[in-house]
């Protein structure tokens, strides 16, 4: 790993670990209640199932970067979950306590893929194949511009590293 790289990564785990953890905490404090007021029957989930608030905390991390301007970029492909079958997404459905008669599940598959959320298409006689969308967003040159500049200013807040 070059000199300068390296020093950056020390940089940012110096500064993760040393100005983040509050700004985390209260982040997850914040989505937590704010999602127990909408979903007030789930509240057990939070007292008792130490993988959901592992779950929680992951999302809210995730929502509410510490650092934006960390950027990180895979360095081989990655593939992600996203396709299953509509008998495996029911049964998911069910076992995480979501019990919906196969008319309404039906019906929120057509809404969602109107939507282009989704794309459904016949697997087998009695399954069908359903594919997350991915929905391509055109970048605003604005924001572009901004992120550049927020890379540049990242960049040059590290002293004694030339570009």
């Amino acid at each position: 790993m070059p000199y300068d790289v390296l020093q950056r990564e020390i940089a940012f785990y110096l500064l993760a670990g040393a100005q983040t953890s509050i700004h985390s905490l209260v982040h997850v404090f914040h989505e937590i209640h704010s999602w127990l007021k909408e979903n007030p029957e789930r509240e057990d989930d939070i007292k008792n199932d130490p993988i959901f608030v592992q779950k929680c905390f992951l999302e809210s991390t995730r929502l509410h970067p510490s650092s934006p301007v960390a950027l990180r970029k895979p360095v081989c492909p990655v593939q992600l979950p996203g396709n299953k079958t509509d008998v495996e997404l029911y049964k998911s459905l069910t076992k995480d306590g979501l019990n919906l008669p196969e008319d309404k599940f039906n019906k929120l598959l057509l809404d969602l893929e109107i939507l282009g959320l989704i794309k459904v298409a016949w697997f087998t006689k009695d399954e069908r194949r359903i594919e997350v969308a991915v929905i391509e967003k055109e970048e605003d040159p604005i924001e572009k511009q901004n992120k550049e500049v927020m890379e540049k200013d990242y960049e040059a807040s590290f002293p004694g590293v030339d570009k």
